[in-house]
């Protein structure tokens, strides 16, 4: 059966204010994390552009796509896709707000710019194609949350092909958000078809925020969603610290991901 690695990894961008556990301490962790796991899908959220930069330079494995939320640059959810097993046949970007092609525009509610990054990828070994689509939902609106999970399934709906969708959703799985992508509420007359890819796995119930260890009941806001062509063979929350290491201030999200057999 056709399978492809995927993995979904908020940085947590590079501020002093984290001391130890700020980027320049991590950031060979972050790497040998992704490298041991070797996802051919990669989604990063909370990438600043030196910190996006620095995983090209040491991912040389990978064609990176996506551009800054805001104008002049600012975070990125960018994808890193592996080029031994993915062509890229398109790729761009679109902002969660009511004028998605500008760029940094913000409506909503939405605290920050929040934005998609996506790619038409096609698997080499045996040539179907998949979109890779990766974001990072508002921290403070629920509204803003709603709204952007109605845009990304919209959005896949009429792109037409399976999809795997990566992000930080900051929000939990009882969420109306959540519930909206895997069918259990409607949401502006919609209702998602995606899966859970850790659904029924032993990691599921894993929260994958930990702020660096001191959040003492975690709760799990980072997700891959698949559509129904595509499902999940296994899911992990990484626990790796690579020479006692966090690697960020969430866990990264790990997942196999096969096509259904007809």
């Amino acid at each position: 059966m056709d399978m492809i690695a995927v993995m979904s990894f908020n940085l947590r961008m590079d501020t002093e204010k984290d001391g130890t556990n700020s980027w320049p301490f991590r950031r060979e962790a972050v790497v040998a994390v992704i490298k041991k796991y070797s996802p051919d899908i990669l989604g990063i959220q909370e990438g600043l552009p030196h910190q996006v930069a620095y995983l090209e330079e040491f991912l040389p494995e990978y064609q990176r796509v996506g551009r800054g939320r805001d104008v002049d640059g600012g975070e990125h959810v960018a994808l890193y896709l592996k080029k031994a097993t993915l062509e890229i046949i398109e790729h761009g970007d679109f902002w969660l707000s009511d004028t998605p092609d500008v760029p940094g525009s913000r409506h909503w509610g939405n605290n920050c710019v929040r934005m998609v990054t996506y790619a038409r990828v096609r698997h080499c070994a045996s040539g179907k194609e998949l979109l890779a689509v990766n974001t990072h939902l508002d921290h403070e609106s629920l509204n803003a949350r709603e709204k952007g999970a109605v845009a990304i399934d919209r959005f896949v709906e009429e792109y037409g092909l399976p999809a795997v969708l990566t992000g930080d959703m900051n929000d939990t799985p009882d969420s109306s958000p959540i519930s909206f992508f895997v069918g259990g509420n409607g949401l502006e007359g919609r209702t998602g078809s995606w899966i859970n890819a850790a659904a029924g796995f032993p990691d599921g119930g894993k929260g994958t925020f930990h702020g660096y260890g001191r959040v003492e009941e975690r709760q799990v806001i980072d997700y891959i969603f698949t559509t129904g062509e595509l499902q999940a063979s296994s899911y992990q929350v990484i626990e790796d610290r690579p020479d006692g290491v966090y690697v960020s201030d969430h866990y990264p999200i790990f997942a196999r991901i096969e096509w259904k057999e007809n």
